[in-house]
């Protein structure tokens, strides 16, 4: 399967976007939302091509306190919490 196609896999899943955002509410306490796990999801992409050291702010709201709150997060790190949900 060509990087293409997997890249392509990963934009279609949304089973990704569902795990991209149990991710980030058990790791990092945040509730994203569905638009914002789509672009966490298409930066995963960097990731595949070897670009493992890139990080994103991600805005969602706290699980404990619910205010707004802010996170930087590694996108390999996101991309080892979905690779299950991969098909290569």
């Amino acid at each position: 399967m060509s990087e293409l196609d997997i890249l392509k896999n990963i934009i279609e899943n949304t089973e990704i976007d569902d795990a991209i955002i149990k991710y980030m509410l058990r790791e990092h306490n945040i509730h994203i939302g569905e638009k914002t796990a789509e672009e966490i999801k298409i930066n995963i992409g960097d990731a595949f091509k070897g670009d493992i050291s890139k990080t994103m702010d991600i805005r969602g709201r706290d699980s404990i306190n619910g205010l707004p709150k802010t996170e930087t997060v590694n996108i390999a790190k996101v991309k080892d919490a979905i690779k299950d949900k991969i098909k290569i």
